[in-house]
């Protein structure tokens, strides 16, 4: 009897230990994917490529390239924290960050924007294929603009799947 109850023990210590390990593990160390995101400027959907890398295993570094494929392109880049959530597994993660932009459009009398970023959102790791995805908001102040309409901007969200490559 006290055999069993020790190697129950043991087995329920090894489990918890390996639970709260995979739940402080990076998600991934680099992946790459496809964006869409709405448009602001314009009735046409952005398009576009994402690269995350994670830095640790609770930060991250992103860049976005998104277009309309008609009347411009913008490049964004993010520091992001990323946590787990409790009681929900560990392939789901919330994230928040914080980052810069630089675009070219011809749309709404815009010629150059630049300005400051922040993201919001929450991803998914699939377990048995190399893939993530994400859904974020992304708002951005324009620091930069040539039509002062779009220097605050609320209304950006956007929707990533990634291929984890490592």
């Amino acid at each position: 009897m006290k055999k069993t109850v020790f190697f129950i023990a043991m087995l329920l210590t090894i489990a918890t230990a390996a639970s709260a390990q995979r739940a402080n593990q990076k998600w991934y160390r680099h992946a790459i994917g496809v964006r869409g995101e709405n448009s602001v400027y314009n009735i046409f959907p952005l398009v576009g490529v994402t690269y995350d890398r994670f830095l640790s295993n609770q930060t991250a570094a992103e860049l976005i390239l998104v277009t309309d494929l008609v009347s411009g392109t913008e490049i964004s880049g993010f520091y992001k924290y990323v946590k787990s959530i409790p009681d929900v597994p560990a392939s789901v993660r919330w994230y928040a960050g914080i980052g810069a932009h630089f675009g070219q459009w011809h749309a709404k009398d815009i010629d150059i924007v630049a300005g400051i970023d922040g993201i919001l959102g929450i991803g998914y790791t699939f377990d048995q294929i190399p893939i993530n995805a994400t859904l974020d908001w992304h708002p951005i102040i324009n620091a930069v603009t040539s039509n002062t309409q779009y220097i605050f901007v609320s209304t950006k969200f956007g929707l990533s799947a990634r291929y984890i490559i490592e």
